[in-house]
């Protein structure tokens, strides 16, 4: 299995080219996205709508503690091609409070009034097999409060490339056992009815799915890191929680 660590580009967000301390709020993808990965995946299917959309996947994910109020400044995602050739799509990024029935994706996540959160990639080359996706997003991404759960969903569309129908079919997401390595990841995925973006979208249609793998929980994989403020470092730093990383400019 070969793995691919991707920059994604949003298209009006730039990624940062400083080396800097990034502090992990949230993580169920494993060490070097290799540790906690099962080797099965899901893909998620399109429509016949222009551009062509596939279904939207969520994880429900609740921030370790201590990190309510922080600013997100960088995500990553797992993204598995079942094609045996690359193929080119848009990954769009899209985020619910666990207000629904029974812990469901209810409200659209708007932290602190600022606005619906969500972004959509420029499109990425996808090799065959699980592509590791890293993005920088702008300021406005607040965690919430502590113990608050928020639902992380990935839904693709071929806008902009030449991927047909049959190829997005085979898009997905790789599978990451539980528990998470940072913060909480739930027992069980959602997945939409239907295909869509979805931003800003209440209470959307679907339902739970249990995706156990060799009779252990597992859920879809993502990352959330922030940038500490210079007052917090040094507590940060005690904590063990801050990763060092270089970024080059894309």
């Amino acid at each position: 299995m070969k793995w691919r660590t991707t920059i994604g580009i949003p298209a009006i967000l730039l990624i940062s080219s400083m080396a800097r301390a990034d502090v992990v709020l949230f993580d169920n993808l494993g060490a070097a996205y290799t540790q906690n990965y099962t080797g099965e995946f899901v893909t998620q299917g399109p429509t016949g709508s222009s551009p062509i959309t596939t279904r939207l996947f969520m994880t429900k994910i609740t921030f370790i503690n201590g990190s309510s109020g922080q600013d997100i400044t960088g995500i990553t995602f797992s993204v598995y091609n079942n094609n045996s050739a690359s193929v080119r799509a848009r990954s769009r990024l899209r985020f619910w409070n666990a207000d629904g029935a029974s812990g469901a994706p209810g409200s659209y996540y708007t932290p602190g009034g600022l606005g619906a959160i969500g972004y959509t990639l420029n499109p990425i080359e996808f090799e065959p097999g699980l592509n590791i996706v890293e993005t920088g997003v702008s300021p406005g991404f607040i965690v919430p409060q502590n113990g608050s759960a928020i639902w992380a969903g990935l839904t693709f569309d071929n806008s902009g490339t030449p991927t047909t129908g049959a190829q997005m079919a085979n898009l997905g997401q790789g599978l990451f056992y539980s528990p998470a390595l940072v913060g909480t990841v739930g027992n069980e995925v959602f997945e939409t009815t239907n295909a869509g973006s979805f931003f800003g979208t209440n209470n959307p249609a679907g339902a739970f799915a249990d995706r156990n793998v060799n009779n252990q929980d597992a859920a879809y994989g993502w990352k959330f890191t922030a940038v500490p403020e210079p007052s917090g470092f040094a507590a940060m730093l005690l904590g063990g929680l801050v990763i060092f990383r270089r970024r080059t400019r894309k």
